[in-house]
Order: structure tokens, then C-alpha cells, then sequence
């Protein structure tokens, strides 16, 4: 089944349809790597070795076209925003983040219904659903454990809601497990909430060997430009 019977019209319907199919799988694949390969790279340091084997140059010179469309798309989006605004700070670290709750990845979550459509609907990204189990969870039992309370912050702070973060994580601000954690997503949180200097009192707080001090310095240096 080749390109020339195809463009011959010497294929049947059901051909033709499997070869449409095939290309278009082929294509998709192509766009889902460079995808998972971009992602890899920003959120995980991961960068693909390149494949052994050439592309066509009708492949590359698509590529290369595609590349470089997204490439002046992106600076364009960049140049027309403003650069190092409180709120697009906030959200370049937390879209670079990995955060997950561990308790559904290592099995150890409770058994209350309630807790587990919470962690579920956090480590899926579906935050609004995790806000309202949680708040159900918190008005069936009245006892949150601290992993509620510090997840339950994250979910506001994740879904936009600042203003509703910023209390939960100054109440967690004196709970060992989680102080590195709180001082970091609470400078995060005043940012969303474009409150500048009070995000810098928190980040300054951050000590060398402490969790996130260099991003904070990152945040810091370009918050006093």
C-alpha cells in the first residue's frame, strides 16, 4: 500500500481509509513525543537522546517549520506581556512543580470515602472537585489531619483561589513536617495574590539549606528589578 496508489486512486475505500488512518497515527505519535519530550525536559531535566534513524525531509522540513512557528508564537506572547509580574511569578513555579500527594501513590491513603475522592481529584489535577471532598471531609469530621489541611491549601492555591490558601498555610506555618514546604507555597500563594512585599517577607525567610532557597532567590532577584 504506497503514496503513489494512493494519489493513483488505485486503492479501495476500506485502503484508502486504513492508509488515512495510518498516516495520521504516525503523525500523532510524532507530535505526542515531542510533547512528552518538552515536558520531560522542563519538568524533569530529562532530554531524549535523538533517534539513530533520519526522518524524511518532508517530516524535518515540517518539523523545522512547525519548531519554528511555536518558537515565534512563544516570543511574541512573551514580548507582549509584562515581564516578572507577581502573578505570572507564581505561576511559573508552580506549573514547573510536580506535586502529588504521596498518599495515593504509596497506598497508605484511609479508607473514608470522602479522603480518597479528595487525594484522587488533587493527583488527577482536578482541584475545585478536591476543594469541595475536602470541605466535606471537614465538615463530616471536624478533625483534618495535618496531610488534609496541607493538601487542602495546595488544592486553593493550585486552583487560583489565593486568597482562601493564604490563611490554611500561615494556621500549618508551626508544623515541623511541613515548614519548608508552607514557608515556600505561602510566598507562592502572595504572589498569586499579587501582594508583592508580602510575598518577599516570606521567601527572604527561606534559609540557604532549606528547600527551594534558590528558586526563592530567583523570585527575590527579579522581584527587585
Amino acid at each position: 500500500m504506497s503514496k503513489d496508489n494512493f494519489i493513483r486512486g488505485n486503492m479501495s475505500a476500506d485502503e484508502q481509509d486504513h492508509y488515512l488512518q495510518k498516516l495520521f497515527d504516525q503523525r500523532a505519535n510524532a507530535l505526542r513525543k515531542q510533547r512528552w519530550a518538552k515536558l520531560l525536559a522542563e519538568q524533569e531535566q530529562i532530554i531524549r537522546e535523538p533517534s539513530p534513524t533520519k526522518p524524511s525531509n518532508n517530516w524535518r522540513s515540517f518539523l523545522f517549520i512547525a519548531a519554528g512557528l511555536a518558537m515565534l508564537m512563544a516570543f511574541c506572547l512573551w514580548w507582549l506581556q509584562p515581564q516578572n509580574e507577581p502573578m505570572q511569578l507564581a505561576d511559573q513555579y508552580l506549573n514547573s512543580a510536580d506535586i502529588h500527594d504521596p498518599r495515593g501513590i504509596k497506598g497508605e491513603i484511609e479508607t473514608e470515602t470522602l479522603r480518597l475522592q479528595a487525594v484522587e481529584a488533587f493527583n488527577d489535577g482536578n482541584y475545585t472537585e478536591a476543594i469541595t471532598a475536602y470541605e466535606a471531609l471537614e465538615r463530616n469530621t471536624n478533625t483534618l489531619t495535618i496531610e488534609d489541611q496541607f493538601h487542602f491549601a495546595l488544592a486553593f492555591l493550585l486552583d487560583k483561589r489565593s486568597a482562601e490558601a493564604i490563611p490554611r498555610l500561615q494556621s500549618l506555618q508551626g508544623e515541623p513536617r511541613y515548614q519548608q514546604e508552607v514557608q515556600w507555597y505561602l510566598g507562592l500563594a502572595h504572589l498569586q495574590n499579587n501582594d508583592p512585599e508580602a510575598a518577599q517577607g516570606v521567601l527572604e525567610q527561606i534559609q540557604a539549606a532549606e528547600w527551594q532557597y534558590q528558586a526563592a532567590q530567583e523570585i527575590l532577584s527579579k522581584l527587585s528589578r
